[in-house]
């Protein structure tokens, strides 16, 4: 019979990062599907140089057709240009699971602040830097 040895102790809660700059990284983006049944963009993010910092999820509303269209279309624009994701002719590739193909480990600066949320403190991306 073989053993699995953990050290539990070294594992540690993540912690929120104070309210400030950073450099992000992304991870991935996904197309999802709310229980409503509106589409949208989730972006994951980690922070660099903050080891102990949780991911961040930022999503972005896909445009549906209704008056909110025009600041939906704008977030995905300004989320692509702090990226350097330019959109393909045919649009963007995603593979089975909805991932975005091709728009991974890419780094971009932005003003993250903490929010209270029901599942405690989080951090968000208030603002993307440029450059």
């Amino acid at each position: 019979m073989s053993l699995l040895k953990l050290n539990m102790k070294e594992f540690k809660e993540p912690q929120p990062v104070m309210d400030g700059e950073y450099e992000l990284i992304l991870q991935g983006v996904s197309l999802r599907e709310s229980e409503k049944g509106g589409k949208y963009l989730n972006a994951v993010l980690s922070v660099v140089a903050e080891g102990n910092a949780p991911l961040l999820y930022h999503i972005m509303s896909l445009p549906d057709g209704g008056e909110y269209d025009d600041i939906r279309g704008l977030s995905i624009k300004r989320f692509c240009e702090t990226f350097g994701i330019e959109e393909p002719e045919e649009g963007f590739s995603l593979d089975a699971e909805g991932n975005m193909i091709g728009v991974k480990n890419l780094r971009a600066r932005a003003l993250v602040s903490t929010k209270e949320s029901e599942y405690g403190v989080k951090n968000v991306v208030k603002r993307w830097l440029k450059g």
